[in-house]
């Protein structure tokens, strides 16, 4: 279920020229200063779609010092990338980017071991979006929101006219069972279709409460085909009778 940076904040990609122009900028003296190593790339990962994805995400939190991609250069290396940044600064920055989503996978970021400067901090993707303002409105919804239980009802995953058809019904459940699966373990799984109540929404149930509250904020960091996803907690019994 997870699409590009672009497509899901409907920002286009960088043009050759702008990365270009920044690469000829840098100052090839500090390049060991300017390079962070990300980690869990996915096999099928290309150095250009993880350069704009990254690029992408770290302007829309703030995390750019000027206009662009501060991403001047990409390295992969199977399951691992090592990026080079057009400052310093910049590169530091990234460190705020620990854990975020990417295709099939979670990317850690560090320095690399040849990296001499002093120890800076590293924040997880949805602590920066905490503090960049971004989940701003969905935190104050969930702090109204029902109290803490093992369900979490997901909203804005799904379309109505993808669970129609029975095999490609049976493909997203599938494929929200994987996602949800990278926080907990899930016990049961329920996406309403056709003209029940809670067409779409997805529920899921978590074997424990810090599961689901793992995963309600990790959904609520997100927004998918340009919508904020919706992600609170559900009540077990209503679960449990299918009361959507």
């Amino acid at each position: 279920m997870c699409k590009t940076w672009q497509i899901l904040t409907g920002q286009a990609p960088e043009t050759i020229a702008t990365v270009a122009a920044a690469t000829a900028l840098v100052d090839p003296n500090t390049k060991t200063n300017r390079e962070i190593f990300v980690g869990n790339v996915p096999l099928e990962a290309q150095a250009d779609a993880l350069q704009q994805f990254l690029g992408s995400a770290m302007q829309q939190v703030g995390l750019t010092t000027a206009p662009g991609n501060p991403i001047v250069h990409v390295r992969m290396n199977a399951r691992f990338s090592f990026l080079e940044f057009r400052s310093m600064e910049e590169a530091t920055h990234a460190l705020f980017l620990n854990n975020i989503p990417f295709g099939s996978s979670t990317l850690t970021f560090a320095r690399p071991s040849k990296y001499a400067g002093p120890v800076t901090p590293t924040k997880s993707w949805f602590e920066t979006l905490a503090d960049s303002n971004v989940l701003g409105n969905v935190m104050e919804q969930q702090a109204a929101g029902p109290p803490p239980s093992t369900v979490v009802r997901i909203g804005s995953v799904v379309n109505a006219d993808e669970l129609v058809d029975d095999e490609s019904y049976q493909e997203v459940i599938e494929d929200m069972r994987e996602e949800c699966s990278r926080y907990g373990t899930v016990l049961g799984i329920e996406i309403p279709r056709n003209a029940a109540a809670g067409v779409g929404y997805v529920f899921v149930q978590y074997s424990t409460v810090e599961e689901a509250t793992k995963a309600r904020n990790a959904f609520s960091s997100r927004t998918f085909d340009g919508k904020q996803v919706d992600a609170t907690f559900f009540g077990h019994d209503d679960f449990a009778a299918k009361r959507f």
